[in-house]
């Protein structure tokens, strides 16, 4: 994935990036990409959502309280992009949430990520113009994002018989 074994994330990667998405994001977006062990069924029978979970600051007092996430319970969290597909609409949809500390929830930022499955169904790429995550996280959290020090996981959530299943990457602390 886009996120190492010690959580770090570049943002603006340029090198390690999948050949298939090393042309699709442009040099002013924000690259985020997981492999998959097995390919995306075509279309998949229950809701499924590829996610990234981020702290931009490296500082876990800030972004969502660390005590009640689900994804990052040991960093901070300011954003979430996700892709994910709707069984019922029977579309994929992207979508960018900003942990907005003054309501104790969640805000929608401006615009959607883009989306990309590769042909194999096995590489799930996002993309988000690296300024609108700057401005909306600055103007929403008061967050300045530091590209040296954001980490993040990223997660595949999916239904198997009516139960949630999650699988995270890197693997979540004990």
């Amino acid at each position: 994935a886009s996120v190492d074994a010690d959580l770090r994330v570049v943002l603006q990667p340029t090198e390690g990036v999948p050949t298939e998405l090393a042309e699709w994001a442009t040099e002013e977006e924000v690259l985020l990409w997981i492999a998959l062990h097995e390919p995306v069924p075509d279309p998949p029978s229950e809701y499924t959502e590829w996610l990234f979970v981020l702290d931009l600051d490296g500082d876990v007092e800030t972004g969502r309280p660390v005590d009640s996430a689900r994804i990052n319970p040991d960093l901070g969290m300011e954003v979430a992009i996700a892709a994910y597909y709707s069984p019922s609409s029977e579309e994929y949809a992207t979508y960018f949430l900003v942990w907005d500390p003054a309501k104790g929830g969640w805000t929608y930022g401006p615009g959607k990520a883009r989306f990309i499955l590769d042909e194999s169904r096995t590489l799930v790429g996002l993309a988000l113009p690296l300024e609108t995550l700057t401005q909306t996280v600055a103007q929403i959290t008061g967050v300045t994002v530091v590209p040296e020090a954001v980490k993040g996981r990223a997660a595949a959530l999916s239904r198997v018989e009516e139960q949630r299943v999650i699988d995270f990457y890197p693997d979540r602390p004990d």
